[in-house]
């Protein structure tokens, strides 16, 4: 159902990078783990789905 979110992010004029943004890097520096997560970097947790 998390994925539906994205959809409505982007019908309401969000640009679709910045709805993925939103669960990734700015969701990251949010909670303050972006030293571990929120982008695919050498040293940092990652899952990557390629579309």
């Amino acid at each position: 159902m998390n994925a539906q979110e994205f959809v409505y992010m982007v019908q309401a004029g969000m640009p679709a990078m910045e709805a993925i943004r939103s669960a990734t890097i700015n969701a990251a520096k949010r909670l303050r783990i972006d030293d571990r997560l929120g982008t695919a970097k050498k040293g940092k947790l990652a899952d990557i789905v390629a579309v």
